[in-house]
């Protein structure tokens, strides 16, 4: 179970939208369509996913209650520092298959 006091930043939903551009493009953009309080679980070390051949590094690990509307097709935002962050997600985990709470693993979006 969840301690409450422990789901202390909120975190917006993103979802993928297709759009197309002036130029008659795909473009993928993402829009806000929920959003959650998680907790920030500290990890001492880093942890690699593997899938499809392709490793991406797992910069953060959230907590949150448990729902089924989060995906590993949609992004999350969070405030830090007075920005936004946005983080793409490698996975989702139900805790002891108890519909109670989920670990999110996932990656910070970087430009560049």
């Amino acid at each position: 179970m969840i301690q409450a006091g422990k789901l202390r930043t909120r975190v917006t939903f993103l979802k993928p939208t297709h759009t197309e551009n002036t130029l008659g493009e795909q473009v993928v953009t993402y829009e806000a369509f929920g959003a959650g309080w998680a907790e920030f679980v500290e990890s001492n070390s880093r942890e690699f996913v593997q899938a499809k051949q392709v490793q991406d590094q797992i910069t953060h690990l959230l907590r949150f209650r448990f729902n089924k509307i989060l995906t590993t097709q949609h992004q999350l935002q969070y405030s830090s520092g007075g920005s936004n962050r946005t983080l793409n997600i490698l996975g989702i985990v139900n805790v002891g298959e108890r519909n109670a709470e989920m670990l999110v693993n996932a990656v910070e979006v970087t430009s560049g």
